[in-house]
């Protein structure tokens, strides 16, 4: 068995398959990207461990550990060689503790090649969180609802320009009707695992877009450090014509089902007040899709401007793609 720290794990130029130990519930609330459950005790298990522990100490705890598991060992270890047949394998558990080196042993007697990561999944929490300090050369798309920000980072990706996708990370479209028929969010947690791991893919030192981003979306929250990097950098707002940006939200917006556009725009009734929200429901009660949409354009661009005049006018660069709507154009007046 090899014991490595978990920088050498995240960095190795051939990764290893990594396995946690942890119960399920731990691994829902986050867990290293790829990385594949298969848990020592279970959600219930843990628990009654930790009762005892505290109860009769931890001699009594160990021994009831091996009570409630030792009966599936067997199936533990055929499982594993299923899912690792190379018998290669990096493990742990929440600090690298009892838990790890179980398994840790039993893989071994088997003929596996294992890595212990030292510290466990709390080693690479602290690492995700730091990563979070490194300086970035941001460059943020901002443009009214509608204008396209989302395709169009696509479209530089596409065209080999470094992106972050904030809302493909965080599956949620950042509006109030952005999580309809979305995968369902990570957890806080999650997200800034996920977000990390793609900090891996990029050279930090060179441009990397991002979209203009209120700090939350939907249940998660950007982190701080990367949120000042974004409000620090300057903004590149897309304009097109109001036609356009109607024609994006209604081809996006307007195919989804009544009831739940309905109840996230009831969501907005302190915003709009009780006279303009029942305006608004009643367009969709006469499933009149292009009156809803005008009306909340109307309400988002309100609110966007406001925010943005609270910007440095020198940080802010206005980009017009009435004309024609490509990467190569964005990029030729982003960088003249």
């Amino acid at each position: 068995m090899h014991i490595v720290e978990i920088a050498d794990i995240i960095t190795a130029k051939s990764p290893i398959p990594v396995l946690d130990v942890r119960s399920e519930g731990e691994y829902l609330q986050g867990h290293m990207p790829l990385a594949i459950n298969i848990p020592l005790l279970t959600n219930e298990e843990r628990k009654e461990v930790g009762i005892c522990y505290k109860q009769r100490g931890n001699e009594a705890a160990v021994l009831l550990g091996y009570a409630l598991v030792g009966g599936r060992f067997a199936e533990m270890i055929r499982s594993i060689s299923q899912l690792f047949p190379h018998k290669k394998v990096a493990l742990h558990c929440w600090r690298g503790g009892l838990r790890s080196r179980i398994v840790a042993q039993l893989l071994d007697n088997m003929g596996f090649e294992v890595t212990l990561i030292k510290g466990g999944y709390k080693a690479y929490r602290n690492w995700v969180l730091k990563s979070f300090d490194t300086p970035l050369e941001v460059a943020v798309m901002g443009g009214l609802t509608g204008s396209g920000k989302t395709e169009l980072l696509q479209l530089l990706r596409e065209a080999g320009e470094q992106v972050i996708d904030l809302e493909g990370i965080a599956h949620h479209k950042g509006s109030t009707f952005g999580g309809i028929e979305q995968l369902p969010q990570p957890s806080q947690e999650q997200f800034e695992n996920n977000l990390s791991a793609q900090y891996l893919t990029l050279d930090c030192s060179k441009r990397i877009w991002i979209e203009d981003e209120s700090r939350r979306i939907g249940n998660v929250c950007i982190p701080l450090q990367l949120w000042d990097q974004m409000r620090d950098s300057t903004l590149f707002e897309i304009e097109v014509s109001y036609d356009s940006r109607l024609q994006r939200i209604l081809k996006e917006y307007a195919t989804l089902p009544i009831d739940k556009l309905t109840e996230k725009t009831m969501t907005l009734k302190k915003r709009l007040g009780d006279k303009h929200l029942n305006e608004i429901l009643e367009f969709l009660v006469q499933k009149n899709m292009h009156a809803w949409a005008m009306a909340l354009l109307n309400y988002y661009d309100k609110n966007y401007i406001y925010g943005q005049n609270k910007r440095e006018a020198l940080k802010r660069k206005k980009i017009n793609l009435e004309k024609t709507f490509s990467a190569a154009q964005f990029l030729k007046l982003a960088d003249a």
